[in-house]
């Protein structure tokens, strides 16, 4: 009697075991392949992970605006891209913290397309934004507000540009300086169009 009460216990963890082996052998539809995509990503494992150098850190419109503001900048000032905003202003100590958090998750993800800096301490001097047609659409004007009013009140320049297919000196020079009258570094300034 006891060798039958084992047979059939040994018989049921058998049927139970091959059956849950097999369904996940044959496995749910993707499920092996969500697992082995999963896999891929592990940064703990040794496979390759799933990203790619990009071909430029700007497009080839801020590239082409880069080109021309670089000698205008330069040797008077440091010329920087693409800047995250949290590094430009900040959230100052004394603001209750759920409310810095707050303030900073409205800047964190967002960046100035260029900085130009005081070559010595590397402050701040006059941020640029160059504002293509994706700058058109309600969500983005309302971020660009957003934006303004968090520089403005920061005590930061930021002066908007609007994106051609090309640029010359000139274009910049009238929304970026004042009329140069001596081989003094320009002082920039928001000039409206």
């Amino acid at each position: 009697m006891d060798l039958l009460i084992y047979a059939i216990i040994g018989l049921f963890a058998v049927l139970f075991f091959g059956l849950g082996l097999a369904r996940d052998l044959i496995g749910k539809p993707g499920a092996q392949n969500q697992a082995s995509s999963k896999a891929k990503i592990d940064p703990n494992q040794e496979a390759k992970l799933p990203y790619q150098a990009c071909k430029s850190l700007l497009t080839p419109n801020e590239h082409a605006f880069f080109k021309v503001l670089q000698p205008l900048v330069e040797p008077h000032w440091h010329l920087f891209a693409k800047v995250r905003m949290e590094d430009i202003i900040e959230v100052p100590k004394e603001v209750e913290h759920r409310e810095k958090q707050s303030l900073r998750g409205r800047i964190k993800s967002r960046h100035i397309d260029f900085v130009i800096c005081d070559p010595t301490t590397l402050a701040v001097v006059t941020c640029i934004e160059l504002d293509d047609k994706s700058h058109q659409k309600k969500k983005s004007k309302e971020a660009d507000q957003y934006n303004d009013r968090a520089m403005r009140d920061a005590g930061v320049l930021l002066i908007r540009v609007p994106a051609r297919m090309t640029y010359n000196e000139e274009y910049i020079k009238r929304y970026l300086f004042e009329e140069e009258t001596s081989n003094e570094a320009p002082a920039p300034t928001q000039v409206s169009a």
